[in-house]
């Protein structure tokens, strides 16, 4: 028998919601969304790195070169969602705002992008030490986007900083 916050039952409550998402019924999905995540939060805690599960494995199936639009569509109201899950400046929130940064970045939208990655750098910010990885890779997307505009300028110091905080791992 399974306990309520086994991972096959929280695998379950995710399928369930990406199916009705796939239907673009997210008010259906929402709630086993939801759930998913009392239970992880249940089991580890609040700031455990694997509250980001429900959504990795949410997106886990779509690809940026399927519809884009509904792409950044779900991780907004994901966000949208969790940010009533979660507290305030969750980590997990920036893992979403990453994933709408990148189908910008695809897109070319390199003012989106930009937005969207000060966004997720700011509530990085607050978590560097707890979650040094994701910090990192937020800084350095952030600084291909300054390489991209050709600010090197700007760009530099961010490549450093995740440099030294890789180190220091």
């Amino acid at each position: 028998s399974y306990g309520e916050t086994d991972s096959k039952i929280i695998d379950s409550y995710i399928s369930i919601a990406r199916a009705y998402y796939d239907q673009n019924q997210a008010g259906n999905g929402d709630s086993y969304y939801t759930k998913a995540i009392q239970l992880i939060q249940k089991k580890y805690g609040t700031y455990h790195p694997e509250i980001a599960e429900p959504f990795r494995k949410l997106i886990g199936v779509y690809r940026v070169e399927q519809d884009a639009y509904f792409l950044q569509k779900l991780y907004r109201h994901i966000l949208n969602l969790e940010s009533k899950l979660l507290p305030r400046f969750h980590p997990n929130q920036s893992v979403i705002l990453n994933k709408i940064a990148d189908l910008y970045l695809a897109n070319k939208d390199y003012a989106q992008a930009y937005e969207t990655l000060r966004q997720s750098l700011y509530i990085q910010r607050k978590h560097k030490n707890r979650f040094p990885k994701d910090y990192v890779e937020t800084n350095s997307k952030m600084a291909e986007l300054y390489i991209l505009k050709r600010q090197y300028r700007t760009a530099i110091p961010l490549l450093k900083d995740a440099l030294e905080t890789q180190i220091a791992l």
